[in-house]
């Protein structure tokens, strides 16, 4: 699965879905290209690639902004601007540390939102949904 091929900490499989947010506009167009739920355990850490992908016709430079309402984020790893030619891709790597403490249920959601430079209102996002399951 694609979700297996990123980390071996998956405890099941999950769902992986590529999306298209925003039309290509005047040449310009992004794309985040993962929305996944994990399905982990409370101590675990992990790099979660997040692919940002150039669609348009044009070169353009992207704001890639990371938010969280946890601290399970490792903000510092976090290239926050990124210029990328029409076609190319950066993959961002998330990096999250689970805290011993969280509990069992416990869910948390990160949203990566690519934002256009060149093109007011034109971004694409995703989210990494993480799952605490009980220690088995």
């Amino acid at each position: 699965s694609p979700c297996a091929q990123h980390s071996p900490r998956f405890s099941r499989p999950c769902a992986f879905h590529t999306f298209w947010s925003h039309p290509i506009h005047s040449g310009y167009a992004v794309l985040v290209s993962a929305k996944v739920i994990v399905r982990t355990q409370a101590g675990t850490t992990f790099d979660y690639p997040v692919p940002v992908r150039n669609t348009g016709t044009l070169p353009d430079t992207y704001t890639v902004e990371i938010t969280s309402a946890s601290s399970w984020v490792d903000f510092r790893q976090i290239t926050h601007e990124i210029t990328l030619e029409s076609g190319q891709e950066h993959v961002f790597p998330v990096h999250v540390v689970i805290p011993q403490t969280a509990q069992a249920g416990a869910e948390e959601v990160i949203t990566i939102v690519a934002r256009s430079h060149e093109v007011i209102n034109l971004q694409d996002s995703a989210e990494l949904r993480i799952q605490i399951e009980p220690v088995e």
